[in-house]
C-alpha cells in the first residue's frame, strides 16, 4: 500500500485562491455609482454577488474541514496487528 504524508498531499494540491470578498465589495461599489445601472438591475446583481460570496465561503470552509480530517487520519499512529 502506498504511504501518503500530509506534506506530499499538500504539494500536489491546487493553490487556494485569495479571498474574493474584497473583489465582490469593489464590484458592488463600482456598480452602485454606475449611472446606467437601474435600481432593479443593481439589486439583482448585488443579490447574485452576495450569493457567490456565500458559496465561496462555504467552499473554503469545506476545504478546511476536509484538510483537518485528513490531517487527523494521517497523524494517527498505525495500529499494529499482533499474532498471538
Amino acid at each position: 500500500m502506498k504511504k501518503f504524508t500530509l506534506h506530499k498531499l499538500k504539494t500536489r494540491a491546487p493553490k487556494i485562491p485569495e479571498y474574493s470578498c474584497p473583489v465582490i465589495d469593489e464590484i458592488i461599489a463600482d456598480l452602485s455609482t454606475d449611472p446606467n445601472m437601474t435600481a432593479k438591475k443593481f439589486t439583482n446583481v448585488k443579490r447574485k454577488l452576495n450569493r457567490l460570496r456565500k458559496q465561496n465561503t462555504q467552499l473554503r470552509s469545506s476545504g478546511v474541514y476536509w484538510y483537518e480530517i485528513v490531517k487527523k487520519i494521517l497523524e494517527k499512529p498505525a495500529k499494529k496487528k499482533y499474532n498471538q
